[in-house]
Protein backbone atom coordinates (compact mmCIF):
# COMPACT_ATOMS: atom_id res chain seq x y z
CA UNK A 1 0.00 0.00 0.00
CA UNK A 2 1.21 3.21 -1.15
CA UNK A 3 0.28 6.67 0.79
CA UNK A 4 0.99 9.87 -0.33
CA UNK A 5 0.49 13.18 1.94
CA UNK A 6 -0.21 16.61 0.75
CA UNK A 7 -0.28 19.58 2.34
CA UNK A 8 -3.14 21.97 1.94
CA UNK A 9 -0.65 24.99 1.22
CA UNK A 10 1.17 22.95 -1.33
CA UNK A 11 -2.22 21.88 -2.96
CA UNK A 12 -3.70 25.31 -3.14
CA UNK A 13 0.07 26.71 -4.84
CA UNK A 14 -0.16 24.03 -7.65
CA UNK A 15 -3.70 25.02 -8.32
CA UNK A 16 -3.27 28.62 -8.15
CA UNK A 17 -0.13 28.33 -10.51
CA UNK A 18 -2.27 26.14 -12.84
CA UNK A 19 -4.92 28.34 -13.02
CA UNK A 20 -2.13 31.10 -13.75
CA UNK A 21 -0.93 29.33 -16.47
CA UNK A 22 -3.98 28.10 -18.28
CA UNK A 23 -4.84 31.99 -18.20
CA UNK A 24 -1.97 32.74 -20.11
CA UNK A 25 -2.00 30.27 -22.32
CA UNK A 26 -5.41 31.62 -23.46
CA UNK A 27 -4.42 34.90 -23.29
CA UNK A 28 -2.25 33.85 -26.23
CA UNK A 29 -4.42 32.08 -28.26
CA UNK A 30 -6.97 35.37 -28.33
CA UNK A 31 -3.81 37.58 -29.05
CA UNK A 32 -2.71 35.05 -32.15
CA UNK A 33 -6.15 35.33 -33.28
CA UNK A 34 -6.77 38.83 -33.19
CA UNK A 35 -3.53 39.34 -34.95
CA UNK A 36 -4.69 36.57 -37.35
CA UNK A 37 -8.39 38.61 -37.65
CA UNK A 38 -6.56 41.88 -38.12
CA UNK A 39 -4.63 40.77 -40.69
CA UNK A 40 -7.14 38.91 -42.99
CA UNK A 41 -9.68 42.45 -43.04
CA UNK A 42 -6.69 44.44 -43.89
CA UNK A 43 -6.38 42.40 -46.92
CA UNK A 44 -9.61 41.81 -47.30
CA UNK A 45 -10.20 45.73 -47.64
CA UNK A 46 -7.19 46.20 -49.61
CA UNK A 47 -8.59 44.10 -52.09
CA UNK A 48 -12.08 45.71 -52.21
CA UNK A 49 -11.13 49.20 -52.09
CA UNK A 50 -8.05 48.74 -54.33
CA UNK A 51 -5.41 50.80 -52.19
CA UNK A 52 -3.44 50.17 -49.18
CA UNK A 53 -5.06 50.50 -45.42
CA UNK A 54 -1.55 50.48 -43.87
CA UNK A 55 -1.20 53.77 -41.57
CA UNK A 56 1.99 52.73 -39.91
CA UNK A 57 4.02 55.94 -41.10
CA UNK A 58 3.22 59.45 -42.05
CA UNK A 59 4.65 58.88 -45.60
CA UNK A 60 1.52 55.74 -45.56
CA UNK A 61 -1.26 57.63 -44.32
CA UNK A 62 -0.19 60.72 -46.71
CA UNK A 63 -0.10 58.09 -49.52
CA UNK A 64 -3.73 56.74 -48.50
CA UNK A 65 -4.96 60.63 -48.78
CA UNK A 66 -3.20 60.79 -52.03
CA UNK A 67 -4.68 57.63 -53.22
CA UNK A 68 -8.37 58.91 -52.45
CA UNK A 69 -7.50 61.87 -54.20
CA UNK A 70 -6.97 64.06 -51.02
CA UNK A 71 -4.49 66.77 -50.64
CA UNK A 72 -3.73 67.46 -47.32
CA UNK A 73 -0.42 69.49 -45.24
CA UNK A 74 2.27 66.87 -44.30
CA UNK A 75 1.83 67.34 -40.59
CA UNK A 76 -1.29 66.46 -38.82
CA UNK A 77 -2.40 68.86 -36.55
CA UNK A 78 -3.75 66.73 -33.61
CA UNK A 79 -3.35 62.74 -32.69
CA UNK A 80 -5.65 61.79 -30.64
CA UNK A 81 -6.99 58.60 -28.73
CA UNK A 82 -10.61 57.91 -29.19
CA UNK A 83 -12.97 55.33 -28.17
CA UNK A 84 -15.76 53.78 -30.56
CA UNK A 85 -18.77 53.22 -27.92
CA UNK A 86 -19.96 49.74 -26.96
CA UNK A 87 -23.61 50.55 -28.56
CA UNK A 88 -24.04 52.96 -30.90
CA UNK A 89 -26.17 56.21 -29.99
CA UNK A 90 -28.31 58.09 -33.16
CA UNK A 91 -25.28 59.93 -33.67
CA UNK A 92 -22.56 57.12 -33.98
CA UNK A 93 -25.00 55.12 -35.83
CA UNK A 94 -25.17 58.21 -38.42
CA UNK A 95 -21.52 58.24 -38.45
CA UNK A 96 -21.02 55.19 -39.07
CA UNK A 97 -23.36 55.33 -42.19
CA UNK A 98 -21.27 58.32 -43.52
CA UNK A 99 -17.89 55.32 -43.32
CA UNK A 100 -20.15 52.98 -45.03
CA UNK A 101 -20.73 54.89 -47.52
CA UNK A 102 -16.76 55.04 -48.20
CA UNK A 103 -16.64 51.23 -47.89
CA UNK A 104 -15.54 51.44 -43.74
CA UNK A 105 -17.49 49.97 -40.84
CA UNK A 106 -16.88 50.85 -37.29
CA UNK A 107 -19.16 48.42 -35.73
CA UNK A 108 -16.30 45.75 -36.03
CA UNK A 109 -14.08 47.93 -33.43
CA UNK A 110 -17.41 48.45 -31.34
CA UNK A 111 -15.31 49.11 -27.35
CA UNK A 112 -11.94 49.53 -29.07
CA UNK A 113 -9.61 52.43 -28.92
CA UNK A 114 -8.71 53.98 -32.11
CA UNK A 115 -6.36 56.65 -32.87
CA UNK A 116 -7.57 59.32 -35.26
CA UNK A 117 -5.79 61.93 -37.11
CA UNK A 118 -6.33 65.28 -38.34
CA UNK A 119 -5.04 66.91 -40.78
CA UNK A 120 -5.34 70.25 -42.76
CA UNK A 121 -6.97 69.74 -46.14
CA UNK A 122 -4.69 71.95 -49.08
CA UNK A 123 -7.44 74.26 -50.17
CA UNK A 124 -7.70 76.25 -53.15
CA UNK A 125 -8.02 80.15 -52.77
CA UNK A 126 -11.28 81.07 -51.94
CA UNK A 127 -12.53 77.67 -51.13
CA UNK A 128 -13.29 77.15 -47.05
CA UNK A 129 -10.70 75.32 -44.95
CA UNK A 130 -11.69 71.74 -44.35
CA UNK A 131 -10.06 68.80 -42.11
CA UNK A 132 -9.32 65.23 -43.05
CA UNK A 133 -9.62 63.26 -40.12
CA UNK A 134 -8.13 59.17 -40.56
CA UNK A 135 -8.94 56.44 -37.98
CA UNK A 136 -6.19 53.53 -37.11
CA UNK A 137 -6.56 50.74 -35.24
CA UNK A 138 -3.55 48.82 -34.82
CA UNK A 139 -1.53 50.68 -37.74
CA UNK A 140 -4.42 49.99 -40.12
CA UNK A 141 -6.86 52.97 -41.53
CA UNK A 142 -10.78 51.48 -40.57
CA UNK A 143 -12.44 54.99 -41.45
CA UNK A 144 -12.42 59.01 -41.64
CA UNK A 145 -13.92 61.96 -42.84
CA UNK A 146 -13.75 65.02 -44.56
CA UNK A 147 -15.34 67.96 -42.20
CA UNK A 148 -15.43 71.49 -43.00
CA UNK A 149 -13.93 73.87 -40.28
CA UNK A 150 -17.31 75.66 -40.25
CA UNK A 151 -18.86 74.75 -37.29
CA UNK A 152 -22.98 72.82 -37.98
CA UNK A 153 -21.22 71.75 -41.20
CA UNK A 154 -21.67 68.17 -42.43
CA UNK A 155 -19.21 66.07 -43.34
CA UNK A 156 -18.33 64.15 -46.18
CA UNK A 157 -17.19 60.70 -46.43
CA UNK A 158 -13.38 59.60 -46.59
CA UNK A 159 -13.54 58.04 -49.98
CA UNK A 160 -16.16 59.61 -52.56
CA UNK A 161 -17.34 56.21 -54.78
Amino acid sequence: MFVCMIKAKKLVLGAGCFALALLCTAGAFRYAADRKQLGEARETATQQVGYSLDGKTAEKRLQFLESVGLQVEPEPLEVVEVKVPSAFDDTYTAYNELQKQAGFDLKKYAGKTLKRYRYQKTAEKGTPAEYVHLLLYKNTIVGGDVTPAEAGSASAPLVQK
